[in-house]
């Protein structure tokens, strides 16, 4: 896509670098309304008691914020390099935070397997992101079995 402002001034932007932007301002967006409205002076249950939210848990929220865009700003240029800065990676890293924010305020131990479950999966498939890299190729099948067969064994 090409942004023209004048005759003498033309912005290219890929897709790539689209995704990366659009990503920064979710989270930028998304830590602003976790400090507005989801700090708590007290501690609130929700979902039949499985789901808590506390002042320690937007805090960390908060911290997941900062820790994924501090993660993304580094690895762009690794990205760039390989030729790999698609908006999967980005879809892929807001993915597992989620999962971080479903174990930071679970109050359950299925709470936090179903959070820990959410983050891994996309943990995994960033594991095989390049796909032209043999050792990446050949390693994605690994963790997804490790990680379903301790799964497993948890379930039970």
């Amino acid at each position: 896509m090409r942004i023209s402002c004048d005759s003498a001034a033309v912005i290219s932007f890929t897709a790539g670098q689209a995704a990366f932007t659009l990503t920064l301002l979710i989270l930028v967006g998304g830590a602003f309304v976790t400090g507005e409205y989801a700090n708590v002076s007290e501690r609130i249950l929700l979902f039949g008691d499985s789901y808590v939210t506390d002042p320690l848990a937007v805090f960390l929220k908060l911290f997941g914020f900062l820790t994924i865009a501090l993660a993304l700003l580094y690895s762009r240029g690794y990205l760039e390099r390989r030729g790999m800065m698609r908006g999967e990676y980005y879809v892929l890293a807001l993915t597992a935070l989620l999962g971080i924010f479903v174990m930071v305020s679970a109050n359950s131990l299925l709470t936090v397997y179903i959070g820990l479950e959410v983050m891994s999966l996309s943990l995994y498939a960033m594991v095989a992101f390049d796909r032209e890299s043999g050792i990446a190729v050949r390693r994605h099948g690994d963790p997804p079995m490790s990680g379903s067969a301790a799964s497993c064994r948890v379930r039970f």
